[in-house]
């Protein structure tokens, strides 16, 4: 994940190198201190026949964010994990990283 800790986004890029992942079309229907839950689109890059002229695919997901950690100066609370379940299919979850913010 790309960024630094914006709140409510409606686009989150997951893949920072070529644009290859991320969520868009992002609603909140919770946001906490604790955790956020929404719902999206996420385009996954198939890279067929390779990345460069590959093809998209759609699928929509319901997302959480959880474990919040205090970090920086100014201190802020930022999530440090997001689940995306996508219907039918298994969950994935991954860490968020920070990037240049210091979290404990």
């Amino acid at each position: 994940m790309c960024g630094g800790g914006e709140v409510r986004p409606d686009f989150v890029l997951l893949g920072c190198g070529d644009g290859g992942q991320f969520l868009a079309g992002v609603h909140w229907s919770s946001w906490t201190t604790t955790h956020a839950l929404g719902a999206a689109v996420w385009w996954q890059n198939l890279c067929t026949p390779d990345c460069a002229a590959g093809h998209f695919r759609r699928v929509r997901v319901v997302v959480q964010l959880s474990r919040p950690r205090t970090c920086g100066a100014p201190r802020r609370l930022l999530f440090t994990r997001m689940r995306l379940l996508p219907s039918g299919a298994s969950a994935v979850t991954v860490r968020i990283p920070t990037l240049g913010v210091r979290c404990p």
